[in-house]
């Protein structure tokens, strides 16, 4: 499991974690993102390490006195890092914790990996909107309630739970097995009645449907799911994110399978 902390203030929470863990028979790999001070426990990645995947030169960047290039730093470098220990296949579920900063790194990681893999972030500021932290991606908010300022026994609790939660879905596994091929389909509510046809239809042709709703969010989720190859053919139903994003009204649309070359409008993509 990948653990992402800044060591320099959640030190002794990533030793929690780690230990916590490690209990559970999961080996734990922890990843210092933190900026300014030492880190509190021995880091598996240094920080420095953490930067220089992505070009930087962390330890310039902190003279500079740039906070702001110092977690873009961190944090391209992590995304890098994070991808390489999962097609090594070192890595089989991703745990994170943090205030604003770490959350933000954090996420960023896990929004950069596949779906399915197990990805839980404790923070606190997950009472929030999270779209900013989750994206289109798997992740599990968990509410830390209290700061991650010092360890106590309900800290403790929460975290503990937490990792009982991550270890329990890496034990279940990250890969999709192998069924029949899915459809992906995009549908709203005002074409629900339509989309369950189309699921009949498919299902006597002995493919799977994968619905997803059309409300921004899904038509990007959509988009993933082709660029990751877990879909062999796409029905879209419901365009109006299309029209979203032309007009700039916050809902991206389904751009990906052009821009990517994939299989477009054809009748691939229905």
């Amino acid at each position: 499991m990948l653990v992402i902390a800044t060591l320099d203030t959640k030190g002794e929470h990533a030793a929690y974690v780690r230990d916590c863990v490690r209990s559970f028979g999961v080996d734990p790999i922890l990843m210092d993102v933190g900026i300014l001070g030492k880190p509190l426990i021995p880091p598996d990645i240094a920080k420095e390490e953490v930067a220089s995947a992505a070009g930087y030169d962390l330890k310039g960047l902190i003279r500079s006195r740039d906070r702001a290039s110092c977690v873009r730093a961190i944090a391209e470098g992590a995304v890098i890092v994070a991808n390489r220990l999962l097609e090594d296949g070192r890595i089989h579920g991703v745990f994170g914790m943090g205030g604003g900063t770490g959350t933000t790194i954090a996420t960023r990681v896990m929004r950069s990996l596949l779906f399915g893999l197990p990805k839980v972030m404790v923070s606190t500021v997950a009472s929030r909107d999270v779209w900013e932290f989750v994206g289109t991606k798997d992740v599990v908010m968990f509410h830390s309630v209290a700061d991650l300022l010092g360890l106590n026994e309900f800290i403790k609790l929460i975290l503990g739970q937490a990792c009982r939660a991550v270890c329990g879905m890496m034990q279940e596994g990250t890969e999709l097995p192998k069924g029949k091929p899915m459809v992906a389909v995009s549908a709203y509510g005002a074409n629900s009645a339509c989309a369950l046809h189309a699921q009949s239809f498919l299902e006597a042709k002995g493919y799977e449907m994968v619905a997803f709703h059309a409300n921004g969010c899904g038509g990007m989720a959509m988009e993933e799911f082709v660029e990751q190859g877990l879909v062999v053919g796409v029905l879209d139903l419901i365009l109006h994110e299309i029209a979203d994003e032309m007009l700039q009204q916050g809902h991206r649309s389904h751009e990906i399978g052009g821009r990517r070359g994939s299989p477009g409008r054809g009748p691939w993509w229905a």
